[in-house]
């Protein structure tokens, strides 16, 4: 079980930071849906050529479950997950993603890429699915993957 906080002090009044930050977040709520419907086709895939750039193609997401855990909506972290999962197996048609690692052409980029799936264990440590392929990463169990052998 996660550990849980629970406020016991009632206010009289909110702090003004506290009203401005969820007026924030409700915009914040309405973004992607601009987002998807100016960069992604129907398919999740991107109106512009974005193949050849893993971590690219991964970091318009990467802060939507980490914003979903501060109060954004209950949508956050599907709509990343669904983009880890179709930009992970696009990149995987293509060769440049081995066993759900990147090629490792050089130590930054492939942490970029990897941003997304970490914060996705942030907004549900608990999913299974997610213990499953963080346990099998953290084993490093791929002979194919070049990024098992640093």
């Amino acid at each position: 079980m996660i550990p849980q906080n629970k406020a016991t002090q009632a206010w009289d009044e909110l702090p003004k930071w506290v009203v401005f930050e969820r007026q924030l977040i409700d915009v914040m709520n309405a973004s992607p849906d601009e987002f998807i419907r100016k960069h992604l086709k129907n398919d999740g895939w991107y109106r512009y050529d974005s193949r050849g750039k893993l971590d690219d193609s991964y970091e318009p997401f990467h802060n939507q479950p980490t914003f979903y855990a501060l109060g954004g909506n209950d949508r956050f972290p599907s709509l990343a997950r669904r983009q880890w999962e179709f930009v992970t197996r696009c990149f995987t048609e293509t060769g440049v993603v081995v066993d759900e690692f990147h090629g490792c052409d050089d130590r930054i980029h492939p942490g970029e890429g990897r941003q997304l799936f970490y914060s996705l264990c942030l907004a549900d440590p608990l999913d299974s699915q997610t213990i499953a392929r963080h346990s099998d990463l953290r084993t490093f169990t791929s002979k194919k993957s070049q990024c098992a052998e640093l």
